[in-house]
């Protein structure tokens, strides 16, 4: 079976960005931070944000590369443990592969 290598080592930095979303989440959840006592400071961005908002930056271009390459996945367990097989999938359906017209230069 051939793999084609950057999906491969884009899946797995997805999952470490995910594994480490997931446990700044539980973090952010067990040691709540008063927002109260830093109200001047305007609002406070978690690390969980952060990481979850690139695990889905690099999930839609997995989705690119798959639809590019032709690679149709029946199941991913990492993207599934994660809960992030479904953001998968609809990156996947918004993927528009009809060129358009105005990128072409007139000749």
């Amino acid at each position: 079976m051939m793999h084609y290598t950057p999906r491969l080592e884009l899946l797995i930095e997805i999952g470490l960005l995910a594994a480490q979303a997931h446990m700044y989440t539980e973090l952010d959840k067990q040691l709540p931070i008063e927002t109260a006592l830093d109200s001047q400071d305007g609002p406070r961005y978690f690390e969980s944000e952060s990481l979850w908002d690139e695990a889905s930056f690099k999930i839609s271009i997995l989705a690119e590369i798959d639809v590019l390459t032709g690679i149709t996945p029946k199941a991913n367990p990492m993207l599934s443990e994660f809960g992030l097989l479904e953001e998968y999938w609809k990156a996947r359906s918004r993927i528009d592969l009809r060129p358009d017209p105005d990128d072409f230069d007139d000749c």
